[in-house]
């Protein structure tokens, strides 16, 4: 099971892309107000914004910023991983393919 966050803000045409397409996959998501988390607040260290921060200021503000299992993507990165995952755990599922097959 995926543990998904989507970082971003409304009226961002690839986050909204992003949470459309993790919709049409049915994969359970949360979305979170990235501008809120990058400035700094109470507790900014212990829910992780500070990682949050420097992951967006190497992305330069390119949203959405997508945390997969304990890991930052860009929209790209993420949506090529999920469906590779997607597409590997298929194969593992397939009827006639062993263990041995899928490597």
């Amino acid at each position: 099971m995926m543990n998904i966050i989507v970082y971003g803000k409304p009226g961002c045409k690839k986050c909204d892309s992003a949470k459309e397409k993790l919709d049409k996959m049915g994969l359970p998501y949360e979305f979170k107000f990235l501008p809120a988390l990058v400035v700094w607040h109470e507790g900014w260290r212990e829910d992780e914004s500070v990682a949050l921060l420097a992951e967006s200021t190497l992305r330069d503000g390119d949203m959405p910023i997508i945390w997969i299992n304990g890991r930052f993507y860009s929209y790209s990165e993420a949506m090529k991983d999920i469906k590779e995952a997607r597409n590997a755990a298929a194969l593992y599922k397939a009827p006639g393919v062993s263990g041995d097959e899928v490597r």
